[in-house]
């Protein structure tokens, strides 16, 4: 097993030999240049052990391991101070800080690497067996990659995080808060959905394993959550030739929290146009028998036309005609009501707000 180190001091000399001599031993290893940046690397790679310095800018040796032990992410992981300050009180105040261990410049390579091998077999022996895995996935916590069903998948490392924690622990109820703590840190503001979002995207990209795969917050949550859903659809592709011309569209409300669903509307989508209210008024012409239409036949008039797209082209040419079929419409759009919102606007005397839900068809 290849253990994680993060090496913190600010002389790059130190930095580049003790890595050096660390990665020989087969060890992978971070390295930082003050606390403050030990902090963000710490939160990336959680390494299995931290060697840091005592006296550096930016934050020192002390600041930093009070922040490390704070910060519930790294609460296993081990920091071993590495100091030219080796008197005994100065030991001490590292060890009031939460250090693991004091080793003092300047530094002995070779026991140096004694230590940490010392330490990293203490960290091997704390840790808890392995709790019995989802059939078909492995988690390779070195490699930060999952592997379902023979398939390799590299994960952003906030993600893999999730997933190894909730894979540790299957079957049990993880809080919310617990998951915040130990994935983002007490420190960092992150959203009320990022926990959701995370795991939608994780089902995505592994599959559901555990609970219901319709959970979807974020831009797919609108399936679920919004009051009003209305799906829109292509039926028919309109040509003259055979150029496309627009599309024949239908929209069906099938999700509405304010009134009953499923009515449905069909419109003509023109390209250069949008809606095409010519269209409009040649279909409610016909339903409110303004228009005759018998098969392929269209009376508008005293003109006789075959085709519905001719009758458009000939409304578009005719304007008056056009505007005189559209008065017609609405002093009669009254018929298009049900019944019951009919009786109303009749006790009432007048035109009153009329919803989807009051027309017939």
């Amino acid at each position: 097993m290849s253990h994680r180190i993060l090496l913190v001091d600010d002389e790059v000399d130190i930095l580049e030999f003790v890595r050096y001599n660390l990665v020989r031993e087969g060890y992978e290893v971070f390295t930082a240049e003050n606390g403050a940046e030990a902090l963000k690397v710490a939160a990336e790679c959680r390494p299995h052990l931290i060697l840091l310095d005592m006296m550096m800018p930016v934050m020192d040796g002390a600041q930093t391991c009070r922040a490390i032990r704070r910060n519930p992410v790294l609460k296993d992981t081990m920091v071993v101070f590495l100091s030219a300050l080796g008197e005994e009180g100065q030991q001490l105040a590292g060890f009031d800080v939460g250090a693991d261990d004091y080793l003092t410049k300047p530094i002995k390579m070779k026991l140096l690497v004694s230590r940490v091998q010392a330490i990293l077999k203490r960290i091997d022996a704390d840790r808890p067996p392995e709790k019995a895995p989802a059939p078909g996935l492995t988690v390779d916590r070195e490699r930060y990659t999952v592997i379902r069903d023979g398939q390799e998948i590299t994960l952003p490392r906030k993600e893999f995080a999730l997933l190894d924690l909730l894979h540790s622990s299957p079957g049990k109820l993880i809080p919310r808060e617990e998951i915040y703590a130990k994935i983002w840190g007490t420190e960092v503001v992150v959203g009320d959905r990022t926990i959701d979002v995370h795991i939608r995207k994780l089902r995505q990209k592994i599959g559901v394993m555990y609970g219901n795969p319709e959970t979807t917050p974020g831009g797919l949550a609108l399936k679920y959550y919004a009051s009003v859903r209305i799906d829109v659809r292509r039926i028919e592709t309109l040509k003259v030739g055979g150029e496309m011309i627009g599309n024949r569209t239908r929209a069906k409300v099938i999700k509405n929290k304010c009134a009953p669903p499923f009515k449905e509307a069909e419109f003509d989508i023109m390209y250069g146009e949008g809606i095409s209210k010519v269209g409009e008024i040649v279909d409610l012409g016909v339903k409110l028998e303004i228009i005759d239409k018998a098969g392929a036949w269209f009376t508008v008039g005293e003109q006789r036309i075959q085709g519905r797209d001719a009758v458009k082209e000939y409304l578009l040419c005719n304007p008056e005609v056009c505007a005189n079929i559209e008065q017609q419409i609405r002093e009669n759009a009254y018929k298009l009501m049900s019944p019951q919102a009919r009786k109303a606007a009749q006790a009432a005397g007048r035109a009153i707000d009329v919803s989807a839900d009051d027309f017939e068809g």
